[in-house]
């Protein structure tokens, strides 16, 4: 029992060394420091990192970890990600539990504001996830991905309306049936 536990430690810690290795904290080039001068963060996110602790910076400022993407639509989880920095849109999917069955996956539209101007992005994820080799765009701050349901035949208004209306006409052929019977 001791070896095992042992071995989950260590396969535990080289996890996380891989992890600081892929992610490192080193915040001196944050706000145009360099090594040597300190790590003092600058600039519009300074106020969420007074100390420079944690490596959970977001924004999309040289130095940032993480980046904030909003997924909308046909998902089990939309919502705001905070995504690694250069995610593609694959991930963003995946972490969001993948695409509802009623999802338009060929019809995905990803909002991207670059320099105060708006492009609107079409992709088509099915194509992507049947080509293995394929992993989709790569995501930049502030996106906004949408992936549209599959609207119903009929609206939920217009099954209400007839159902209430078989119900009604369904009562009055029974009244009508009844009273039939009665009189024969």
């Amino acid at each position: 029992m001791k070896i095992y536990l042992q071995k989950i430690i260590t396969i535990f810690l080289c996890l996380q060394m891989l992890i600081y290795a892929a992610y490192p904290a080193d915040l001196s080039q944050v706000g145009g420091g360099t090594q040597g001068q300190g790590t003092q963060m600058t600039g519009p996110m300074a106020d969420k990192f007074p100390d420079n602790s944690g490596m959970t910076k977001v924004g999309d400022y040289p130095g940032a970890v993480l980046m904030p993407v909003q997924l909308w639509g046909a998902t089990t989880k939309s919502g705001y990600y905070k995504l690694p920095v250069r995610s593609n849109l694959t991930s963003l999917v995946t972490f969001a539990g993948g695409p509802r069955p009623d999802a338009l996956i060929d019809e995905v539209v990803i909002k991207r504001t670059s320099q105060g101007e708006a492009k609107i992005i079409k992709v088509n994820l099915d194509e992507i996830f049947r080509n293995p080799a394929s992993i989709g765009p790569v995501l930049e701050p502030n996106d906004i991905v949408y992936i549209p349901p599959r609207l119903p035949l009929l609206s939920p208004d217009v099954v209400q309306i007839i159902g209430i209306t078989g119900s009604i006409f369904g009562i009055i052929l029974s009244a009508v049936v009844i009273s039939t019977q009665l009189k024969h």
